[in-house]
């Protein structure tokens, strides 16, 4: 790997860990933006795999699941279904063509984060951060209960996140 590529490998390692302990604060919202727009600027570089190949590193133009997610739920200030989700980041970030591959891959990530849980809500699972309390519910079943967007996305089988 070269000298430029180990450079923005060590850049996005510390960005995760600054986005993880920042991510509230404005200013560190600012530099990001300013961030994300150098990089783009001057190109993703692609770093080997061991085998010859290569592949593109994500240099912070696009937004991981997790970061997705959390800013999913900031938005809507309450627990959201698995397929709420989707559709957010699906706004903000390409998603492939296979929707089970991409459920499973969002549901993994997730599930593995030490900030999201996966919480009764509205008659389903949803989800919501560690460290706050999940809201009261709303009474009936609303844009973001698992019956009105299940069909919808996922073939009319819920599967719970």
């Amino acid at each position: 790997m070269s000298t430029k590529d180990n450079l923005f490998q060590a850049h996005q390692t510390m960005i995760a860990v600054l986005d993880h302990k920042f991510q509230n604060v404005p200013e560190w919202k600012a530099f990001r933006a300013i961030d994300k727009a150098l990089l783009d600027l001057i190109g993703a570089p692609s770093v080997s795999n061991g085998s010859g190949a290569t592949r593109s590193v994500r240099v912070g133009s696009e937004s991981s699941y997790l970061q997705l997610g959390i800013e999913a739920l900031n938005a809507a200030e309450e627990p959201l279904t698995t397929v709420k989700m989707i559709e957010f980041i699906g706004a903000r970030r390409k998603i492939p063509g296979d929707l089970d591959h991409v459920k499973r891959s969002i549901v993994s990530t997730l599930s593995k984060s030490d900030r999201l849980k996966s919480v009764p809500w509205r008659g389903g699972r949803a989800w919501w951060h560690v460290d706050r309390p999940v809201p009261k519910e709303s009474a009936g079943t609303g844009a973001n209960s698992p019956a009105a967007d299940v069909s919808s996305l996922i073939g009319g089988k819920y599967v719970p996140p």
